[in-house]
């Protein structure tokens, strides 16, 4: 019974480990495109056009519970969509599938998922 519970605890800590390093990969990247849209702007359409950056980013934005890079992710989305009318156009016609009933996903514009993800900060809900 002690080995097992070493095995668990040496389980459940590789696990921990592989969770924070793959949390701290995703937050350097996101700082990586905020240090290439800062250092020229033009990147921001480039990155939205060529990479599935934004459907990333919403999926951040998405996830239960509240955590860095959530806050993170919803700053490069904020930048992206500000410096760039392109990329404004791009997130109005983005199909964003996030949790629905049960365990239906929902499919929503890039605004409306921006609308659903602001809810959950409000007292009301965005469908009303």
């Amino acid at each position: 019974r002690r080995n097992e519970n070493k095995k668990l605890r040496k389980v459940g800590t590789k696990a921990i480990a592989s969770q924070t390093a793959e949390i701290s990969g995703i937050y350097y990247s996101l700082n990586i495109i905020e240090n290439m849209v800062d250092n020229n702007p033009v990147v921001a359409e480039e990155i939205c056009e060529r990479t599935n950056i934004l459907n990333f980013l919403f999926a951040i934005i998405h996830e239960e519970g509240f955590e860095q890079n959530k806050l993170y992710a919803s700053e490069i989305l904020s930048i992206l969509v500000q410096t760039s009318s392109k990329n404004q156009i791009l997130v109005g016609k983005l199909s964003v599938y996030i949790d629905g009933d049960g365990d239906k996903k929902q499919r929503l514009n890039g605004v409306d998922a921006l609308l659903v993800a602001l809810s959950k900060y409000r007292k009301g809900d965005a469908s009303s």
